[in-house]
C-alpha cells in the first residue's frame, strides 16, 4: 500500500535515490564504478566515479544507457528513478500533496502475455497529485512482465481510467483485452498508434516485438495515467 515513505521517496531526485541505494547496499561510488566496468565494460573507473558523484549531487543529468547500467547494479529497475523525477517535478509544479483516494485493486495485468485480471477485493491509496487527480471510477492494476521496461516494470502498479467507448489516443498507454469487452479472456498493458480499423500495439522494451490487431479483437478498457513502483 502507498505510505509516508514512499510519499517522501516522491520527493527525491534521481541522483539522491542512487546515493541512498548504494549507500543502502554499503558501495562507495568507486565500488559502484567498479562493479559498472566489470560487468559492462567500456568505462574509465576513476571517470565514472566521478561522473556518479556529479549525478548524486545533481550537478549532471544521467543518461538513459548509464541509468540503466547503474539500476542493474543496484537491482531496481530504470523506471524507479525516472518515475520519481517526474513526480517530483509535478509535486514542485502543485505544491502540497492534496491527499489521497481509495482505488479498487482489480488484479493484474500482462507486460508480456496477455493475463486474466482477477478481482482481489482490496484497495490501493493514490496520492492526489498532478496534473489529472484520480476520479472514483478509476480503478489500479498490478504489472505482471517486463515487455513495458525500463518505463513499466513487473511489479508496477498501474492507475487506471476508464475509456469510454473504448477510445484511445495515439501514442497513449493503455490496457488493451481481447475478446471485446470481456476481462477473461485477458489484457496486456501497452502503447498504441491508431491505424484505421486496426491497432499498432507497441512494447518499449526491445526484446518484444510490436504487432497489429483488428479493431474488432481488442477492447481498450483504460487509458494508464499513473505508474507507481514499489521496490
Amino acid at each position: 500500500m502507498f505510505n509516508a515513505s514512499a510519499i517522501n521517496g516522491f520527493m527525491m531526485t534521481i541522483g539522491q535515490k542512487i546515493e541512498k541505494l548504494r549507500k543502502a547496499k554499503g558501495l562507495s561510488r568507486r565500488e559502484l564504478a567498479e562493479k559498472i566496468v566489470e560487468r559492462f565494460g567500456g568505462s574509465s573507473v576513476i571517470g565514472l566515479s566521478q561522473y556518479i558523484y556529479q549525478v548524486e549531487k545533481g550537478k549532471r543529468k544521467p543518461k538513459l544507457d548509464t541509468l540503466t547500467k547503474i539500476s542493474s547494479i543496484l537491482g531496481v529497475s530504470p523506471s524507479y528513478f525516472l518515475e520519481e523525477e517526474r513526480v517530483t517535478q509535478e509535486l514542485q509544479y502543485l505544491g502540497e500533496l492534496e491527499g489521497h483516494i481509495a482505488l479498487p485493486v482489480l488484479g493484474k495485468v500482462g507486460a508480456g502475455d496477455m493475463i486474466i485480471p482477477i478481482p482481489e477485493g482490496e484497495t490501493y491509496l493514490v496520492p492526489l497529485a498532478g496534473r489529472r487527480k484520480p476520479k472514483p471510477d478509476w480503478f489500479v492494476l498490478k504489472v505482471e512482465g517486463r515487455s513495458m521496461e525500463p518505463y513499466i516494470h513487473d511489479g508496477s502498479i498501474l492507475v487506471v481510467e476508464p475509456a469510454h467507448f473504448g477510445y484511445a489516443e495515439n501514442g497513449q498507454i493503455v490496457i488493451l483485452c481481447e475478446g471485446g469487452a470481456d476481462w477473461s479472456n485477458g489484457c496486456t498493458v501497452k502503447k498504441v498508434k491508431d491505424l484505421g480499423d486496426k491497432w499498432l500495439i507497441i512494447p518499449f522494451n526491445e526484446e518484444y516485438e510490436a504487432y497489429v490487431k483488428p479493431k474488432s479483437e481488442v477492447k481498450i478498457k483504460g487509458i494508464v495515467r499513473k505508474v507507481i513502483w514499489e521496490p
